[in-house]
């Protein structure tokens, strides 16, 4: 025997079944005692009771192990009911309910009164008035039940008989809206009926008919179209990216237009009708009834049983239309007995003033207390199953609390983990969802998945949460599963700090061959245009002075043969010493252009020199200093220097008119600098921006050198007058090293 939290004794009676009596503590002569039927128990030898914590009571039989509880819903049994019956609530809180072959019956406080005589199936509807009406084929005739009593009005004539009525509803201005199967649609107003014929109003029988707060009429058909009348003017909607036909209820809640049909249920969005998708697949299918109770919640009735979709789902619906919503499922395991229509008679769901949701079946009508599901309700335990690590399991005894997961990046690619709501009344209505603290922003929704998966997780410490609801709130994990990954050795910052080092190293050693390319680039340059000079010497050495020579000694011949007293004689003799010395001057011109013509002295010397040799009487302050350590520049680099620096000083001595005239001469450990600067007139702006222009070749000459050298070169005005000619030169071109070219070492 065992007595369970409600007082009720249940006794098992070994060989004779089961019983239990109600309520054993109540003082009454006479208990209520209920057997259980043969049907519902494995086998009738009874052995053992047990209650759970969730109010079940289990049996064990010879056969097996059966569940008993109390289901939510209450059957109605004042009546057999036939068919698929309609439903309507009037407004002093009684439920009307009509079932082939029987009477109406209106339901008030548990209470079943038969109205009137035996009528056919039809749809019952609300006036505004509170007044009930119902279609009945029977007596071919609109019957309305109100306060002041009760209307009968015949049926259209040309009506044809037993033509089956759809649906009816109370239009804007009082007038009865009536849609009959095959029968056409239409209108009663002041006892008169009338074809609904208005402008833009479909032809066919509307399957369901809703008239709004607002004033508008909807009209749903067997096809994809949903009718709008507003201001008189009617217009099709239709459902927006999903397929849609037989359109059963409509219902106004949460501001907007709800739809069902055979395809699931819809919502108003602007001016077109958005789906609505359930974290389960096609759960929402074949909804012929909807309806709010007090608290908010939207329930359906629908062939997956009836359905809840809680207030902050539907919130979540009105704020984000593509958001999967989460549906409790109440079936057959919860004493539903049945599904809903998909044709005639709809809506298959209402609610009473008193907040009691009355549900139509085939056959079969059930109410429920929502205020009554949420007392006693214990939310499912959680409990961590399993762990596993690229398959293999990650650590013992996962669920035990305080259990902390130690793994490393090296060995973690894909992460696993099954966790478990325990629910012993309706395990396959729990939801779950997890997040992972340190890599989860947000709550992941799982559904009914007991598994989270994750891939890859950077080193670091995080806390797996996960919460399981049966519809009523969520029970959280009692402790955080926690998780130390280490990082792999690739993962550490040494091993991130020698990388770094290595790469800088790397593009170090780059960087010094990339340099070293360029410098023999540059060498390879210098040595083939000195190798092109020293030929062009050899051959105007052998050519044209020789030549020149000898024309010369003709010439000289020819002025001994003249008189000494000829002034003729004197003419040639004065052109002969001329041709002498442009002689000599071309020979040194060509000396000039031979590598081997560089003579052994310093860079400082040569220009030195250049100033004390200048011919031309001069009154200005010349002078070459030398900054930093000196050092031996490349011979082939000297030559282009030197004619760079010639170039820059012989403009200062022929143009600048300056007093002052000094070159720095500057070694440093990454280049050679070489600054002429004087206090003259300065130069022109426009010989900087065209390098000297195409009538002077000294400055485009300077540039070209330069340039083949690899260095840089700037020549700028000076703001307190005067020139400033800059040569900088890089360090592996300026100074003497050693260098390959033309497959030989050459010392430059």
């Amino acid at each position: 025997m065992l007595v369970d939290t409600d007082d009720n004794l249940w006794i098992a009676q070994d060989d004779e079944g089961l019983s239990r009596i109600q309520h054993i503590s109540d003082s009454k002569d006479r208990w209520v005692i209920e057997l259980a039927e043969k049907n519902d128990l494995s086998a009738p030898q009874t052995r053992a009771l047990l209650q759970d914590r969730e109010g079940n009571i289990w049996v064990g039989t010879e056969r097996g192990l059966d569940r008993f509880r109390e289901t939510p819903f209450v059957h109605f049994r004042s009546t057999q009911l036939r068919y698929f019956p309609s439903l309507s609530a009037g407004d002093d809180g009684s439920v009307w309910i009509n079932s082939h072959g029987s009477p109406l019956m209106q339901v008030r406080d548990g209470v079943t009164t038969p109205v009137g005589d035996h009528v056919n199936t039809g749809p019952l509807a609300k006036r505004r008035n509170g007044d009930i009406c119902f279609i009945d084929l029977t007596s071919y005739q609109l019957q309305c039940y109100g306060k002041s009593g009760v209307t009968f009005t015949k049926l259209p004539s040309n009506l044809l008989h037993n033509t089956p009525p759809l649906t009816l509803v109370e239009d804007i201005d009082g007038a009865l809206l009536l849609s009959f199967q095959g029968g056409g649609f239409w209108r009663l107003f002041d006892g008169k009926w009338s074809p609904m014929k208005d402008a833009g109003a479909p032809s066919s029988s509307p399957w369901a008919m809703l008239s709004d707060s607002q004033g508008r009429l909807w009209l749903g058909y067997g096809t994809d179209n949903i009718v709008e009348r507003k201001d008189g003017i009617f217009r099709t909607l239709h459902v927006d990216e999903a397929p849609w036909s037989n359109t059963l209820t409509f219902y106004e809640a949460a501001g907007t237009i709800w739809v069902g049909g055979s395809n699931g249920l819809s919502f108003l969005d602007g001016d077109h009708f958005k789906p609505v998708h359930s974290l389960q697949p096609n759960l929402l299918q074949g909804t012929s009834g909807i309806v709010r109770d007090q608290d908010g919640n939207l329930w359906l009735n629908a062939g997956a049983g009836v359905l809840r979709i809680s207030t902050d789902e539907v919130a979540l619906l009105m704020q984000h239309p593509d958001h999967m919503v989460k549906v409790d499922v109440f079936d057959e395991n919860d004493g539903l007995v049945g599904q809903p229509t998909q044709f005639k008679r709809s809506p298959s769901a209402i609610a009473d003033m008193q907040g009691t949701l009355w549900f139509a079946m085939g056959g079969e009508v059930v109410s429920l207390d929502p205020s009554k599901l949420r007392q006693g309700r214990k939310l499912p335990g959680i409990l961590i199953e399993n762990v596993l690590i690229d398959g293999k399991p990650g650590m013992d005894a996962p669920g035990r609390p305080g259990a902390v997961l130690k793994t490393d990046a090296a060995h973690l690619h894909d992460l696993e983990i099954s966790y478990i709501g325990i629910n012993l009344s309706a395990p396959e209505r729990v939801y779950y969802r997890y997040r992972l603290v340190g890599e989860d922003s947000n709550w992941q929704e799982a559904g009914m998945r007991r598994q989270a998966f994750y891939t890859r997780l950077n080193p670091g410490s995080y806390q797996f949460l996960v919460s399981a609801s049966t519809g009523e709130g969520w029970s959280d994990l009692p402790v955080p599963l926690r998780i130390e990954v280490k990082p792999a050795i690739y993962q550490t910052w040494w091993f991130k700090v020698l990388c770094g080092v290595a790469f800088l190293t790397v593009v170090w050693l780059l960087y010094r061959a990339r340099l070293r390319f360029e410098t023999e680039q540059v060498h390879s340059r210098l040595s083939e245009r000195l190798a092109e000079r020293e030929r062009v010497a050899r051959e105007l050495h052998d050519t044209l002075l020789q030549g020149f020579q000898g024309l010369m000694m003709r010439f000289h011949l020819a002025t001994q043969s003249m008189p000494s007293s000829s002034a003729a004689r004197s003419e040639m003799e004065a052109a002969l010493d001329s041709a002498d010395l442009l002689l000599i001057e071309s020979r040194d011109r060509i000396r000039d252009l031979r590598y081997e013509a560089v003579d052994p002295v310093s860079l400082a010397d040569s220009l030195t020199t250049l100033g004390e040799e200048y011919p031309t009487p001069h009154i200005w302050d010349f002078r070459v200093d030398v900054l930093g350590v000196q050092r031996d520049l490349n011979p082939i680099s000297h030559q282009e220097i030197y004619a760079i620096a010639k170039e820059a000083v012989l403009n200062a001595f022929r143009h600048s008119g300056a007093s002052t005239i000094r070159v720095d001469l500057v070694y440093e450990e990454t280049r050679f600098c070489v600054r002429i600067s004087d206090n003259g007139k300065g130069i022109r702006t426009e010989s900087i921006s065209d390098r000297g222009g195409t009538d002077h070749w000294g400055i485009p000459g300077m540039y070209e050198r330069s340039g083949n050298l690899g260095a840089d070169l700037k020549i700028c005005r000076l703001q307190t007058g005067g020139t400033e000619v800059r040569l900088s030169v890089p360090a592996a071109i300026a100074y003497e090293r050693a260098f390959k070219t033309s497959g030989k070492l050459a010392k430059a």
